[in-house]
Protein backbone atom coordinates (compact mmCIF):
# COMPACT_ATOMS: atom_id res chain seq x y z
CA UNK A 1 0.00 0.00 0.00
CA UNK A 2 2.80 2.16 0.70
CA UNK A 3 4.29 2.01 -2.84
CA UNK A 4 3.84 5.35 -4.97
CA UNK A 5 4.06 5.13 -8.96
CA UNK A 6 4.90 7.53 -11.25
CA UNK A 7 2.23 8.58 -13.84
CA UNK A 8 3.03 7.26 -17.03
CA UNK A 9 3.95 10.68 -18.99
CA UNK A 10 6.61 11.43 -16.56
CA UNK A 11 8.03 7.62 -16.51
CA UNK A 12 8.21 8.07 -20.21
CA UNK A 13 9.38 11.32 -20.14
CA UNK A 14 12.45 10.56 -18.47
CA UNK A 15 13.08 7.75 -20.45
CA UNK A 16 12.79 10.20 -23.93
CA UNK A 17 14.77 12.55 -22.66
CA UNK A 18 17.49 9.94 -21.58
CA UNK A 19 17.41 8.30 -24.73
CA UNK A 20 17.89 11.72 -26.69
CA UNK A 21 21.54 12.52 -24.97
CA UNK A 22 22.36 9.14 -25.50
CA UNK A 23 21.62 9.48 -28.92
CA UNK A 24 23.22 12.22 -29.53
CA UNK A 25 26.58 11.55 -27.41
CA UNK A 26 26.80 8.26 -29.05
CA UNK A 27 26.58 10.24 -32.44
CA UNK A 28 29.28 12.70 -31.75
CA UNK A 29 31.45 10.33 -30.22
CA UNK A 30 30.76 8.33 -34.03
CA UNK A 31 31.55 11.62 -35.65
CA UNK A 32 34.56 12.89 -33.71
CA UNK A 33 35.89 9.43 -33.63
CA UNK A 34 35.33 9.03 -37.69
CA UNK A 35 37.06 12.97 -38.14
CA UNK A 36 40.64 10.89 -36.60
CA UNK A 37 39.74 7.76 -38.53
CA UNK A 38 38.43 7.64 -41.74
CA UNK A 39 37.87 9.72 -45.43
CA UNK A 40 35.11 12.98 -45.23
CA UNK A 41 32.62 10.13 -47.47
CA UNK A 42 32.40 8.16 -44.22
CA UNK A 43 32.50 11.28 -41.88
CA UNK A 44 29.54 13.04 -43.97
CA UNK A 45 27.71 9.18 -43.95
CA UNK A 46 27.73 9.09 -40.34
CA UNK A 47 26.51 12.41 -39.90
CA UNK A 48 23.67 11.79 -42.69
CA UNK A 49 22.45 8.58 -40.73
CA UNK A 50 22.48 10.37 -37.27
CA UNK A 51 20.27 13.44 -38.96
CA UNK A 52 18.06 10.48 -40.08
CA UNK A 53 18.21 8.98 -36.98
CA UNK A 54 17.29 12.21 -35.20
CA UNK A 55 14.27 12.84 -37.70
CA UNK A 56 13.17 8.82 -37.05
CA UNK A 57 12.90 9.37 -33.76
CA UNK A 58 11.23 12.57 -33.46
CA UNK A 59 8.69 11.28 -35.76
CA UNK A 60 8.40 7.83 -34.10
CA UNK A 61 7.20 10.14 -30.60
CA UNK A 62 5.11 12.40 -32.58
CA UNK A 63 2.98 9.35 -34.56
CA UNK A 64 3.27 7.31 -31.82
CA UNK A 65 1.51 9.89 -29.01
CA UNK A 66 -0.89 10.95 -32.06
CA UNK A 67 -1.85 7.52 -32.58
CA UNK A 68 -2.75 6.85 -28.85
CA UNK A 69 -4.51 10.72 -27.94
CA UNK A 70 -6.57 11.22 -31.35
CA UNK A 71 -6.86 7.59 -32.81
CA UNK A 72 -6.34 9.27 -36.22
CA UNK A 73 -5.55 7.64 -39.29
CA UNK A 74 -3.19 10.07 -40.63
CA UNK A 75 -0.77 9.64 -37.50
CA UNK A 76 -0.32 5.75 -38.70
CA UNK A 77 0.39 6.46 -41.98
CA UNK A 78 2.91 8.92 -40.82
CA UNK A 79 4.42 6.28 -38.56
CA UNK A 80 5.14 4.19 -41.77
CA UNK A 81 6.21 6.82 -44.12
CA UNK A 82 8.98 7.35 -42.18
CA UNK A 83 10.56 4.17 -42.94
CA UNK A 84 9.81 4.76 -47.04
CA UNK A 85 11.56 8.51 -46.23
CA UNK A 86 14.90 6.95 -44.80
CA UNK A 87 14.35 4.40 -47.66
CA UNK A 88 14.66 6.98 -50.38
CA UNK A 89 17.19 9.18 -48.46
CA UNK A 90 19.14 6.07 -48.60
CA UNK A 91 18.51 5.03 -52.15
CA UNK A 92 19.42 8.35 -52.72
CA UNK A 93 22.81 8.65 -51.39
CA UNK A 94 24.10 5.08 -52.55
CA UNK A 95 23.36 6.29 -56.44
CA UNK A 96 24.37 9.47 -56.09
CA UNK A 97 27.35 8.49 -54.10
CA UNK A 98 28.14 11.17 -52.33
CA UNK A 99 28.55 9.28 -48.89
CA UNK A 100 29.69 6.17 -47.70
CA UNK A 101 26.58 3.89 -46.91
CA UNK A 102 28.24 2.05 -44.51
CA UNK A 103 28.26 5.68 -42.80
CA UNK A 104 25.22 6.07 -43.24
CA UNK A 105 24.10 2.69 -41.12
CA UNK A 106 26.45 3.50 -38.68
CA UNK A 107 25.22 6.77 -37.97
CA UNK A 108 21.10 5.67 -37.87
CA UNK A 109 22.38 2.71 -35.46
CA UNK A 110 22.86 5.92 -32.88
CA UNK A 111 19.40 5.24 -31.83
CA UNK A 112 20.12 1.36 -31.46
CA UNK A 113 23.18 1.93 -29.32
CA UNK A 114 21.01 4.91 -27.55
CA UNK A 115 17.94 2.28 -27.12
CA UNK A 116 20.75 -0.47 -25.90
CA UNK A 117 22.56 2.00 -23.46
CA UNK A 118 18.97 2.63 -21.90
CA UNK A 119 17.86 -0.96 -21.93
CA UNK A 120 21.18 -1.89 -19.99
CA UNK A 121 20.30 1.01 -17.35
CA UNK A 122 17.19 -0.36 -16.71
CA UNK A 123 17.98 -3.94 -16.56
CA UNK A 124 20.48 -2.38 -13.37
CA UNK A 125 18.20 -0.35 -11.93
CA UNK A 126 15.87 -3.27 -11.73
CA UNK A 127 18.09 -5.48 -10.39
CA UNK A 128 20.02 -3.61 -7.85
CA UNK A 129 17.14 -2.20 -6.58
CA UNK A 130 14.51 -4.05 -7.34
CA UNK A 131 12.62 -0.62 -9.01
CA UNK A 132 11.83 1.09 -11.91
CA UNK A 133 13.44 4.16 -12.86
Amino acid sequence: MGEETKPLSEESSSVEKRLWRLMLVGLVIEIVSSLFLADWKFVFGIVTGGSLAIINFWLLQSSVRGIFQTQSNTFAVKFFLRYVMIGLVVLLFYYLKAVSIIGILLGISSFVIALMIEALIQFYFVITKNEEI
